[in-house]
Formats: C-alpha cells, structure tokens, sequence
C-alpha cells in the first residue's frame, strides 16, 4: 500500500470526548498565541491517507470526523435534523467557529494536567489551539488546531519496545510490545519514521506509557 499524506479532511464535530470540558466559563477573542492542550484520539489509515479520527469515530473509512494535523474547524451543525415548517425543512444554521451557545463543534481538547482515560489502543495528542477559543472549565474548544507530537497507548501489561501495526479495512495504527501475541497476517507494520514524516508530527512510542506508569497527567 502507498502511504501519502491526507487530503482536506472532512469537516469534524468533536475531535475529544465532550465529558472533558465541563461549563463554560470565558470566551476568549482570536488568540495570537496558542493555547496548549491534549487529547485522546485514533491514528488511522484511511483510502485518503493517515489522519487522525475521534474516539467514538466508527470504523468506516473516510468518516466525516477524520482530522490532518494542521487544521480548520468548518462546523456541521446545519446537518443535523432541522424543524419542519409548512412541509418545507429549514435551511441549516451555519457557522464557521465553535459558537459559545453552541456545545457541539470545535476542536475539543483538555487543559493539561487533567485526568486523561489510558485506554488501550488510543493516541495521546498533544495539540496547540488556536484562532477563536472558547474556554471550560476543564478545556477548550477551538477554531484551529495543530497537532505536535502523538504516543500510543500500550496494553496494560505492555512494556518497551513497542512496534506500530494496523489492520486494512480497520485501520487503526496500534502499539504492541514483543511479549504480545504474534500479529495476525493481516496486519501491517508501521514504520515511526515513514508515520512521523507523512503527518509531520513528533512520534514517541514511550512517552505515554510512562506517564501512565508514573501516575502523571499529560
């Protein structure tokens, strides 16, 4: 298979859980300097090339809420089901920033040193936001997003070294270690190198495992 990089992805709703964020409490006017933040995501091979996909993303590729590294929130609030009036469905409310009155578009992502769910399988993102930025209480929804450096989340009982491999037609990048069942044939490896140049992120395949052995918040 040829790696490449991804096209303009599909525009997203949520790229992190909404139960990170809490109630609101600022909005913040176009930031000059980014905000730092983190988040749990997915690393997927997709028919456009690698991006990144949200946790509760199904496993269709090309899922409308797949996200490159460097990107634009275009929301999708006007998708969603619109009243009936007079037998004619209203236009969609569109917009292209997170709306402070609005919960459900924007690049979510915590504020770092919250609790962040070690769940197997799952990438830690470490992202700077940008643009326009709405605060909560725990984290932030945000206009732009780039993602910096991303490290797998192992299996409990996994320790280093770890290796990369994902699955066709799935397509979720996983890390596994050398004490893990031999892979199924199926299964592709992953190159850190060939993954870091294609989305031109840092790539640590040990930096959240040791958090998550420290007892750290990312």
């Amino acid at each position: 298979m040829v790696f490449r990089r991804p096209s303009q992805p599909s525009p997203s709703r949520r790229s992190s859980p909404p139960d990170a964020q809490g109630a609101v409490v600022s909005e913040s006017p176009v930031q000059d300097e980014p905000l730092h933040g983190v988040k749990a995501g997915r690393v997927a091979v997709l028919p456009s090339g690698v991006a990144f996909t949200a946790l509760h993303a199904g496993p269709v590729p090309g899922s409308p809420i797949a996200y490159a590294p460097e990107a634009e929130m275009t929301c999708l609030c006007g998708y969603v089901e619109q009243p009936v009036f007079m037998g004619a469905r209203r236009p969609g409310r569109w917009h292209e920033r997170p709306d402070p009155k609005d919960g459900h578009c924007g690049f979510y992502a915590w504020k770092p040193g919250q609790p962040f769910p070690w769940t197997a399988g799952t990438w830690l993102l470490e992202v700077d936001l940008y643009g326009r930025v709405i605060e909560h209480e725990h984290g932030y929804r945000a206009q732009k997003q780039r993602v910096l450096r991303i490290s797998p989340v192992p299996d409990p009982f996994c320790e280093p070294p770890f290796s990369l491999s994902y699955q066709p037609g799935d397509g979720r990048v996983i890390a596994v270690c050398a004490a893990c069942p031999p892979p199924q044939a199926a299964r592709h490896p992953v190159s850190v190198d060939r993954l870091r140049r294609l989305l031109n992120v840092e790539v640590d395949l040990e930096r959240a495992w040791l958090l998550r052995e420290d007892g750290t918040c990312p």
